[in-house]
């Protein structure tokens, strides 16, 4: 590319032309480009185009609106430096939208960030930083984005506006001055004020305090023919020195208070503790809150004057108080509201549940209590038992405290007691002793007691977008004592509360009032500013519109701690007891409820179909001598009061998979100590594929660190590495079809794990896959460097290998255990080429050829040979190119017979036998949130096609697919499958496209072929007669080796006696 200026005006552009003299379009007629105007930016100058409609256009416009132009490859010559005519319809909306810039419509049009969704001008997005991502606009926002950091509660500011503190701390500042003897402040009786004593006694009730020009003097009046009598006062230095505070309550004062409305009455008593603890904390919000505490401090000092002159000075210091407020009561509260207006509009981007406001708690969903889990898969509860156990030497396992932390890095308890540390219930094999042993617990049952230690209760929470809210109107200083008091404490008293828990006035009330020592004064304190805050904000807008912006939403039935002295650290408090699936059952009715769902909200879009999540994954543990297996746990209707834990991103409560008794079971355990009415909470971590589903599912922990959704999102949370693409994954299973399971493969699996609860019943290729899966598995690790993000995939990718496995040995009992590939030989292959049945290359090329009215002698001449046939296959290759150049049916075609003639490996899929399973309940609370009636649900069958278990095994990673066999239907077209060559479809195919298809075959081998909506290319048949699968792509990922697909289409233009012949790959499994 070399740089092309116009000889006339100067202006220039990078072209690929070689041009020694070149002018832009507007100079080649005459016309200065200094007097036009770009009908898109409404700006002169510049490389401009000429319309369609005899008006003129930006190139850089014209990229910048390329939707809106027709023809593209006209402004492709436009930027080779070539003269052209453009037609533009760039639609009136583009003029009306304000820009983010500069907040208003004007001349210019507006584009749209496909990251940031704002619209701008592109007259203002002229000379910032921009670039084009594909066919979308991107602002540089994406580069601002990077590296950044999402910042959690906590390490957020406040975000209301300082406008409404600034102001009163002025306010509050000269009502301090007007205390010029400081008899107001903290220790009033040890500061040293000169000229004191004998002011007060000269004091009388005609002075006053003149401030005029800033300057402090004390006029006092004398009789009516005396004149008044100026006293000029240099205000003390330090009268506004104020001691800085770091916390709502200082050194010394009592941890609780019974009567917090008394005991504060008492501290209101000087300046000092007002302007610290109300004005710069932020804690007043109209000027009558101001007043009031203002006069009880003032009517306290009245009552203790001791001289006629204080009295004097007290009562003449409280008019200028109420000079001061009524003077500056509409300022102050026109910045309260300013603020607020600034707070909704800083907050309004959080998360927040957007649903009508239930003011009523939920129904509280039925479930039958049980003690051991339900069987529901046959052959589950068989996989809970273990044959590990229990064997230590009698230390720490005496004191809770010896017995962890649990640490979720490695999944263990990390604890000196080594069958703590192995998950594992001491036994009788033990050397410690049965009565004083703390690691009994699940044998024991030595449980938290439903209705005496804990209680089912209806639950409340509030959001991010209500939390923020909060921080922004909580007393300062801003800390993590704040934090914590929002979180625990206003969660614990919102739980409390009798009747009203929606309002949070109810629950700061029921802080303020607490008798009990269950609140702290600390926690009083923060109430009672959040609590000024909405009564402030009340009084000037109405409480409706302002409890609106902090709403506190029902969670459903909750457990909190009813037991007075609390819940110990590592206490077990209940097994979390519930139906048990195998994976295969499970997902059968997980497939069957969401085509359910999809059903229901095809009729009622309004219905909730946001079903609870109960269910939990009990997991075998890795060192198990049977090696790992994973069962899934559903206890909505069947189970203990540990399913009706809330979430919180930040929890007290987790569930590890301990061994008791020879038998695996979920133990939900105390992960801190639970205090009296503290909610029992534990982090679901649990993830989605719907984007509908994250947003729906807002998250009502009320923590400092809450990821906003209890449900994260992740697009593609398989996230799989590009090397173990959909042909790496086919490969995978024709390797397995064609091998045998060795000591290699045994190794493998023994490394990971993978034991007899998973191979029994594998037959001999799918162990063979499964040593070939966790082969990339290690691989993908490798290439991890932080071992917490290693072992988490390693997780990750085992269960759902497992998971998958199960699904396998599921519908091969219903059918058969065979291969899913069958690999051709040399003279399958053959008869694919050039055999006489109707569904051979050679037959459907008669086809095509009678289709086309054409005589080919070369599809009569007998072969035995693959060499020879490939050959034979690319002349007439060569032959089609000839007959119809440019279309598909010739040389489209052609290109395929070229494809066909490169691949080495051929391949059929052997079906299994379809089949429906046996009737899945399906119960209405399955679906939708509403309560559960015993007996009120459907019978579904689930059907599975003669291809899902190849479909099972390609998508491996991921469960969540309904229809796995038409996924791999739709992931073989170009990949696997071919393009049809028997009954092409009628269209040009020009060098251009040409180009399209063979640069993503070279790219993109792994993916399907070019397609876009309302464009109609020539390669959308891929009907495959023969039912025989191969391509140069999936080659590549048989052998491991790119270099293939490059020869193969190196030699594509060659004549057919100038390519080098390959040969057919097989391999005997005899």
């Amino acid at each position: 590319m070399q740089k092309v200026i116009c000889g006339t005006c100067g202006v220039g552009l990078y072209s690929d032309l070689k041009l020694t003299e070149w002018k832009c379009s507007p100079c080649s007629k005459g016309i200065s480009p200094s007097s036009l105007k770009c009908i898109a930016c409404a700006l002169s100058n510049g490389v401009f185009l000429k319309t369609d409609s005899r008006k003129w256009l930006h190139l850089f416009c014209a990229l910048l609106l390329k939707p809106y132009i027709k023809s593209t490859q006209e402004i492709k010559l436009a930027k080779n430096a070539l003269n052209c005519t453009v037609s533009v319809k760039i639609p009136q909306s583009l003029y009306q939208s304000p820009c983010v810039f500069c907040k208003s419509p004007n001349k210019s049009a507006a584009i749209t960030c496909y990251i940031c969704k704002e619209s701008m001008h592109i007259s203002c997005v002229v000379n910032k930083t921009w670039k084009i991502v594909g066919e979308n606009f991107d602002c540089g926002c994406s580069e601002k984005r990077k590296g950044i950091k999402k910042l959690k509660n906590q390490e957020l500011p406040p975000v209301r506006g300082p406008k409404s503190c600034l102001i009163l701390e002025h306010i509050m500042e000269r009502i301090i001055k007007a205390d010029f003897l400081m008899i107001f402040r903290k220790n009033c009786e040890a500061l040293q004020v000169p000229n004191k004593d004998s002011l007060l006694n000269a004091l009388t009730a005609g002075f006053y305090i003149d401030f005029a020009d800033e300057h402090l003097s004390i006029v006092i009046k004398k009789q009516e023919d005396q004149p008044c009598k100026k006293h000029k006062l240099t205000t003390p230095h330090n009268i506004l020195h104020f001691d800085d505070i770091s916390d709502v309550v200082s050194e010394g004062e009592p941890k609780y208070v019974d009567d917090y409305r008394q005991y504060e009455d008492k501290m209101l008593t000087n300046l000092d503790f007002i302007y610290n603890y109300y004005i710069r904390g932020h804690a007043y919000f109209s000027m009558s809150q101001v007043q009031k505490d203002l006069r009880k401090m003032i009517l306290s000092k009245l009552h203790s004057a001791k001289t006629e002159g204080e009295k004097i000075y007290i009562n003449n210091f409280w008019n200028i108080v109420i000079q001061h407020l009524k003077k500056n009561k509409k300022k102050f509260e026109d910045a309260v509201i300013e603020d607020w207006r600034v707070c909704l509009e800083n907050n309004d981007g959080a998360p927040k549940v957007t649903s009508v406001w239930h003011k009523e708690a939920f129904e509280s969903r039925e479930y039958i209590m049980i003690n051991d889990y339900k069987e529901v898969s046959d052959g589950t509860n068989k996989r809970l038992l273990t044959k590990k156990k229990g064997n230590c030497n009698g230390q720490a396992c005496e004191d809770l405290a010896d017995l962890g932390p649990f640490e979720l890095i490695n999944s263990t308890w990390t604890s000196e007691n080594s069958d703590r540390a192995k998950r594992v219930e001491c036994s009788e094999n033990c050397e410690c002793l049965e009565p004083s042993c703390k690691n009994r617990q699940i044998g024991l049952k030595q449980i938290q007691k439903l209705e005496q230690d804990v209680k089912e209760v209806p639950t409340w929470g509030f959001d991010v977008y209500t939390y923020r809210n909060i921080m922004a109107y909580i007393r300062h200083p801003v800390g993590q004592k704040m934090h914590k008091f929002i979180s625990k404490a206003l969660s614990k008293a919102i739980n409390s509360v009798k009747c009203d828990n929606w309002n949070l006035l109810k629950a700061l009330e029921y802080i303020i009032n607490d008798t009990n020592q269950v609140f702290k004064l600390r926690d009083k304190r923060y109430a009672d500013g959040l609590h000024n805050a909405i009564i402030g904000l009340s009084e000037i807008m109405s409480q409706d519109i302002v409890l609106n912006e902090f709403r506190i939403h029902p969670k459903g039935t909750g457990v909190i701690c009813l037991n007075p002295i609390g819940i110990p650290k590592n206490s077990l408090i209940i097994e979390y007891f519930g139906e048990l699936y195998s994976p295969a059952k499970w997902y059968e009715k997980q497939d069957l409820i969401k085509s359910l769902t999809n059903q229901i909200k095809k009729k009622d879009s309004t219905v909730e179909t946001l079903p609870d999540f109960y269910n939990i994954m009990l997991e075998r543990h890795h060192d198990d001598p049977e090696g790992y297996d994973v069962l899934i746990v559903d206890p909505i209707f069947y189970g203990s009061y540990g399913s009706r834990l809330s979430h919180s991103c930040t929890p007290n409560c987790g569930t590890v998979t301990m061994v008791a008794d020879g038998k695996y079971s979920i133990g939900m355990y105390a992960l801190n100590d639970i205090k009296y009415l503290d909610e029992l909470t534990f982090d679901y971590n649990s993830i989605t594929e719907s984007r509908e589903e994250h947003l729906n599912a807002v998250c009502l922990c009320a923590s400092s660190v809450c990821r906003s959704y209890y449900l994260a999102h992740a697009q593609n949370s398989s996230n799989i590495p590009s090397f173990h693409n959909f042909l790496h994954r086919a490969s995978l299973m024709l390797h397995a079809s064609i091998n045998k399971f060795n000591a290699i493969d045994q190794a493998i699996c023994d490394k990971f794990c993978i034991k007899s609860c998973v191979l029994n019943e594998c037959p001999n290729w799918l162990k063979v896959w499964i040593s070939l899966v966790l082969l990339v598995v290690e691989k993908e690790a490798d290439g991890i460097s932080l071992e917490i993000y290693k072992k988490i995939t390693i997780d990750s990718r085992l269960q759902n290998l497992v998971m998958t496995v199960d699904k396998v040995k599921y519908c091969m009992k219903q059918s058969s255990d065979h291969e899913p590939y069958h690999l051709l030989s040399p003279a399958e292959v053959q008869d694919y080429f050039w055999g006489t049945h109707e569904n051979s290359v050679r037959q459907q090329l008669k086809n095509l050829f009678s289709s086309l009215k054409l005589d080919c002698p070369l599809l009569n001449k007998n072969l035995t040979s693959t060499i020879e046939t490939r050959l034979q296959l690319l002349k007439i290759r060569d032959f089609l190119r000839i007959s119809f150049p440019n279309q598909w049916k010739g040389a489209g075609i052609a290109d395929m017979l070229h494809l066909i003639a490169y691949t080495r490996v051929f391949f059929t899929e052997l079906c299994y036998a379809s089949f429906e399973s046996s009737p899945v309940k399906i119960r209405h609370c399955e679906i939708a949130k509403i309560p559960s009636k015993p007996g009120d649900f459907k019978e579904l069958r689930k059907k599975y096609s003669s291809f899902h278990i190849q479909g099972t095994l390609c998508g491996w990673y991921k469960q969540t697919v309904e229809k796995p066999a038409a996924s791999l239907s739709a992931d073989k077209r170009g990949t696997l499958s071919l393009a049809c060559i028997e009954i092409p479809i009628e269209g040009d195919y020009s060098a251009k496209l040409r180009k399209i298809l063979i640069d993503h075959i070279r790219e993109k081998p792994h993916s399907t072929w070019p397609s876009r909506p309302n464009v109609k290319y020539p390669w959308g048949n891929f009907t495959n007669k023969a039912k025989v699968l191969g391509s140069p792509m999936f080659d590549i990922a048989f052998f491991e080796d790119c270099s293939m697909l490059s020869r193969a289409l190196d030699c594509l233009d060659l004549p057919a006696d100038k390519c080098q012949i390959v040969s057919t790959y097989y391999k005997n499994t005899v």
